[in-house]
C-alpha cells in the first residue's frame, strides 16, 4: 500500500509540475513593463517577472515579423527552474527599418499589447 501511494504522490506530482511548466506570459503579470530599445537590427528587453505567477521566471522571448502589415509580436515564455533572467537580445534576421513597425506584446490567449519602443 505504501509503494501505492508512493507512486501515486509522484504521478501527481509530475502532472502538476507539468501543467505549471512552459507557460506564456501576460502583459499585465509583468511587475514592470518591459522596455523595449532598438539598434541596429537588435532588440533588447527589460521585463520584469510575473505577480501571479512567482515561482515562475521568464526564460525565452520569441519574435513574429509582417512585413506587409509592418508589425513585430514579441512572446515570451516562463517555466519553474529556470535561470533568473530579465533582460533579452533578439537579433531581427529581416533587414527592415525598425522606426516603421509596430511592436506588440502577445498574450497566452492571443490578444495584443502595443508596445513603445525607443530606437537609437
Amino acid at each position: 500500500m505504501k509503494s501505492l501511494n508512493k507512486t501515486l504522490f509522484f504521478f501527481i506530482l509530475i502532472i502538476t509540475s507539468c501543467s505549471v511548466g512552459k507557460q506564456g506570459v501576460y502583459y499585465v503579470e509583468m511587475n514592470k513593463n518591459p522596455i523595449i530599445t532598438a539598434k541596429d537590427n537588435i532588440l533588447t528587453i527589460k521585463t520584469g517577472n510575473s505577480i501571479k505567477n512567482t515561482a515562475l521566471l521568464i526564460y525565452k522571448i520569441d519574435y513574429k515579423i509582417d512585413t506587409i502589415k509592418k508589425e513585430i509580436e514579441l512572446k515570451a515564455f516562463q517555466a519553474l527552474g529556470k535561470k533568473y533572467q530579465d533582460s533579452f537580445d533578439i537579433e531581427i534576421k529581416e533587414k527592415v527599418n525598425l522606426s516603421e513597425y509596430k511592436f506588440y506584446w502577445i498574450n497566452p490567449d492571443d490578444t495584443k499589447v502595443e508596445l513603445e519602443i525607443n530606437i537609437d
